[in-house]
């Protein structure tokens, strides 16, 4: 696992060339340009993506090439948008808070989803929505939650 939290600093491109890597966790730091390089992708292994309250404008679309990637948590990064998600069957973990997204594509297996404090208006669609067992749309303007009733796991 790597961790980069050095507040204000650009994360390193240098960061995405260690193929081996597991877990990368960014904190309160910047991407040139505010997007996630391409060079992304370049991290096969990776199980676990945390990125914190680190302003992003674009996440690269190489994102769906992370085939083991298990857990994704982008928190307070200023995302309106994330492209679709349904080339990672791994995933299983899915925390988006404190951003300004208002739909999300391609969720499969997802068995945790939070979107706290976005602009959803409903609920985003799953294709297995019977794996979900925990869902947090609090502070969202949610006015059709109609998809709510296939849910049948969520405690």
């Amino acid at each position: 696992m790597i961790q980069l939290r050095q507040a204000g600093s650009i994360v390193p491109e240098s960061s995405f060339c260690l193929k081996n890597l597991q877990a990368l966790d960014i904190m309160n730091m910047f991407f040139d340009n505010n997007m996630v390089p391409d060079t992304l992708s370049n991290l096969q292994q990776l199980h676990t993506l945390g990125i914190t309250n680190t302003p992003i404008t674009k996440m690269t679309q190489k994102l769906s090439s992370l085939g083991k990637l298990q857990s994704l948590s982008l928190d307070k990064c200023s995302l309106s948008y994330l492209p679709n998600l349904s080339q990672l069957k791994s995933l299983i973990s899915v925390n988006l808070p404190n951003n300004q997204l208002s739909e999300l594509e391609g969720l499969t297996n997802v068995s945790s989803l939070s979107l706290y404090k976005n602009q959803f208006t409903e609920i985003p669609y799953i294709a297995v929505p019977e794996a979900l067992r925990r869902l947090d749309m609090n502070y969202n303007p949610v006015m059709d939650m109609s998809y709510a009733l296939f849910f049948k796991n969520i405690t």
